[in-house]
């Protein structure tokens, strides 16, 4: 007999941009109806997290990070998303570097 499939399993694959959409929406839904929901979020990654996770299988090495609101209109553009070069690198040229500098990517 085969053992039933775990929740984990039945869920969508992070890669899948639709089901990754979809979730956002019904999290921000959520924090729409009670944003108390909100503010757990801004000040816990792993309650973010696993918000997420109750929707969308979600990576290890994935962080979910929540700013507060108005964080965008701070001067200078707020709040800044940095990916850390690859070990080992060496030397970057400025243009390599400052691909890290995620701040202003919109995947959508």
């Amino acid at each position: 007999m085969q053992a039933p499939a775990s929740r984990d399993s039945l869920l969508p694959e992070w890669s899948d941009l639709e089901a990754k959409k979809q979730a956002f929406q019904d999290i921000i839904g959520n924090i729409l109806i009670n944003p108390k929901l909100g503010e757990l979020y801004v000040e816990n990654d792993k309650a973010a997290r696993d918000a997420f996770k109750l929707k969308i299988n979600v990576p290890d090495n994935v962080k979910i990070i929540f700013l507060p609101s108005g964080d965008a209109a701070t001067p200078g553009g707020g709040s800044a998303i940095i990916e850390l070069p690859t070990s080992g690198t060496g030397t970057m040229s400025p243009d390599e570097k400052l691909e890290l500098f995620l701040c202003t990517y919109n995947p959508w």
